[in-house]
């Protein structure tokens, strides 16, 4: 998922990949899910409109780290665009970066790279109480098959809706054989 926004009336190159954990994980050493989460709790419920720090109750506020929310987006810009400086000089560049103004078009980025669009996991195959981080969101990745090439290529909830594919193709049924279905028409149409 990509897209340009303007900041301090400069053109930005924003993407989102599934490569974007590992990316904001090797240049902060924090955890991107964890950070995302955190964010995630203060935004519950809002819109994209709402995202202003008006519509923000002081309890939350009290959770707001502003340093994260600088941190995804120089990771989107950097994935965007590999040539990009470092952080602090990147921010430099700008006058003025109006985080409230950014933070709205930011938001359908992030949101629509995390979401899965094919179809929805069963609550009961979901139920684990571990955390999901950068590290495991790669592991289940590369088990399924993933290259980090394929990453750079596809969004967070495309590569969610790949893992899940896969189990589902590889999960046994009660015969001890693998699930297998003949393929439709529709299959064949949709090639």
């Amino acid at each position: 998922m990509e897209k340009t926004i303007y900041i301090d009336n400069k053109p930005v190159r924003l993407k989102s990949t599934a490569a974007l954990p590992k990316r904001y994980k090797a240049q902060f050493r924090r955890d991107y899910f964890a950070d995302l989460f955190k964010i995630a709790k203060v935004f519950e419920g809002k819109d994209s409109k709402e995202m202003d720090l008006k519509h923000i109750s002081y309890e939350d506020l009290s959770c707001l780290d502003l340093d994260v929310l600088y941190d995804i987006i120089w990771t989107l810009a950097k994935t965007a665009d590999k040539s990009i400086p470092e952080p602090l000089e990147w921010y430099d560049q700008f006058e003025r970066f109006d985080l409230m103004k950014v933070l709205p078009m930011v938001g359908g980025l992030i949101s629509g790279s995390v979401s899965q669009s094919k179809k929805k996991v069963n609550d009961k195959d979901s139920s684990s109480e571990e955390l999901f981080t950068a590290e495991s969101f790669s592991l289940v990745c590369k088990q399924s098959g993933l290259t980090s090439e394929d990453m750079e290529d596809m969004t967070i909830g495309d590569c969610l809706d790949y893992v899940q594919e896969y189990i589902d193709s590889h999960r046994k049924g009660t015969d001890g054989k693998a699930n297998v279905r003949r393929a439709s028409q529709s299959d064949f149409d949709n090639f």
